[in-house]
């Protein structure tokens, strides 16, 4: 079984690439503040604007649990932890159960 390298991170000059690629594939438009990033195994797949713009994302990629961890990535230190307490159940990944 092989597992993707998730990376979140706040986005740096050299995504600017990456993310006009993500906002044209999604037709949204490019974030001009700052920004936290998803990456799959080194690829852009999602991107949050800091100043409240709608998230981005590849949609030729399972990125809906990459835009939960950017949106809990992006509050508030304080909120992040409360947000933290649900379970984080990925739909991708999973276990498939065996017997019914």
């Amino acid at each position: 079984m092989n597992y993707a390298s998730i990376t979140i991170r706040q986005s740096t000059v050299f995504d600017r690439d990456a993310i006009e690629r993500v906002a044209a594939l999604d037709s949204g438009r490019v974030p001009t503040g700052r920004a936290m990033v998803a990456l799959e195994d080194g690829e852009v797949r999602a991107v949050m604007p800091l100043d409240g713009g709608r998230p981005l994302a590849d949609p030729f990629h399972h990125t809906a649990e990459l835009v939960e961890l950017l949106r809990v990535a992006s509050l508030p230190p304080r909120r992040r932890r409360l947000a933290l307490r649900r379970p984080f159940r990925p739909a991708l990944n999973r276990p498939a159960t065996l017997g019914a």
